[in-house]
């Protein structure tokens, strides 16, 4: 009896070990099921989705890539509260009107 009740004890603590895992974040981006959840839960969630856009527009690769996509930068330029916010934030103007002047595709 002694025995089954320290197996039934172990067999239990091993489970909730398992259960407490943190979810590796590679493996969750690979599958695109989860992956678009993800997308979803954050897009549908006011703060989480500002948040987003600040960490995209402190990462220069993220800025560089919208910079470079047209109809980002139309719908940029179409969006007065965009550049109102863009306008209050003298680095980022700067770095995009760079941007935007290297850019030949885009100037012409």
């Amino acid at each position: 009896m002694k025995r089954m009740m320290i197996f039934s004890f172990a067999t239990m603590f091993i489970f909730l070990l398992g259960c407490n895992q943190p979810a590796d974040v590679n493996a969750l981006l690979k599958n695109a099921e989860s992956r678009d959840n993800l997308y979803s839960a954050i897009l549908d969630d006011h703060e989480l989705t500002m948040e987003l856009m600040e960490k995209m527009m402190s990462n220069d690769h993220a800025k560089m890539m919208m910079m470079n996509s047209k109809e980002m930068m139309k719908m940029m330029m179409g969006n007065k509260e965009m550049m109102k916010m863009m306008g209050q934030d003298g680095d980022a103007m700067a770095q995009m009107m760079e941007g935007m002047m290297g850019n030949h595709q885009m100037m012409g």
